[in-house]
């Protein structure tokens, strides 16, 4: 599933992380279940997208960034900076799943399939498939 792109913004360099944003964000995830936030055009995400199909993991992808790293999505901006306050990181792409839990860039997903943590975390909120 592909959350579609909507309507296309310019970096602005403000703070847009807020509680309303923070709110979006964690409905968006909660939602999902299982959503992996994207860069377009990036391999990074298309690694991530491939290794999670092939794990059998369900989950939506949202695209933030475009090619360029314009905003795909109005509030990829606010998006971003909650990952980044929460996780330390901006780097995409991102695996949220319901509850909060973020596997934040490709390492961080890598290092959870290796170690059974992904399909643990999928698995307690419905969107792993028995391997």
């Amino acid at each position: 599933n592909r959350i579609p792109a909507g309507s296309r913004a310019k970096l602005t360099g403000r703070r847009v992380s807020t509680e309303g944003t923070r709110t979006e964000f964690d409905g968006v995830v909660n939602a999902g279940k299982c959503v992996l936030f994207v860069k377009e055009s990036c391999q990074k995400s298309d690694m991530a997208i491939d290794s999670l199909k092939d794990e059998g993991i369900k989950f939506s992808s949202c695209e933030l960034l475009n090619q360029l790293g314009l905003p795909s999505i109005q509030p990829a901006e606010g998006w971003i900076e909650v990952m980044q306050e929460r996780t330390g990181t901006d780097e995409l792409p991102q695996l949220w799943v319901r509850g909060g839990k973020a596997l934040a860039g490709l390492d961080a997903i890598f290092e959870a399939m290796d170690s059974g943590e992904l399909q643990e975390m999928c698995a307690a909120v419905g969107c792993a498939s028995k391997k």
